[in-house]
């Protein structure tokens, strides 16, 4: 799917970086997906479902390349954890200012655990519209 989309944006405004031809990613994403190789190789359970969301997530923001909004996103994604929060992504913040004006995303998410996954999801779900 990433190279279908990078064969096709790579160049444009969708994508204005440049990309390296051979593995079809901006340089620096190739070096992340390197390092997260690597870790894959040192532990090849990295990323199963039903591991501890609270190590993997160390794991991941010590590969050079990954933040917090990366680590958030894998544990909801992957490791299919229900509270998991990427509260630094910028589309959330924008979707909670609209909703409720200017506050601390973070902080305001606390009401919502155990299930912050789902409400990242209705959040983003609710900035579809401006997206397209």
């Amino acid at each position: 799917m990433f190279s279908s989309y990078c064969q096709k944006y790579a160049g444009t405004a969708a994508w204005p970086v440049q990309h390296d031809c051979v593995s079809c990613s901006p340089p620096f994403f190739a070096s992340t997906l390197s390092a997260l190789a690597t870790a894959f190789e040192a532990d090849p359970n990295l990323l199963s479902s039903g591991s501890n969301v609270a190590e993997t997530c160390t794991k991941l923001l010590a590969i050079a390349g990954i933040g917090d909004w990366t680590s958030q996103y894998i544990a909801m994604r992957q490791l299919r954890e229900p509270d998991a929060f990427p509260a630094s992504g910028v589309a959330l913040i924008k979707a909670i200012t609209q909703r409720e004006g200017p506050c601390k995303l973070s902080t305001r998410a606390e009401a919502w655990r155990p299930w912050r996954a789902y409400a990242a999801q209705h959040l983003w779900t609710s900035q579809a519209d401006t997206i397209a």
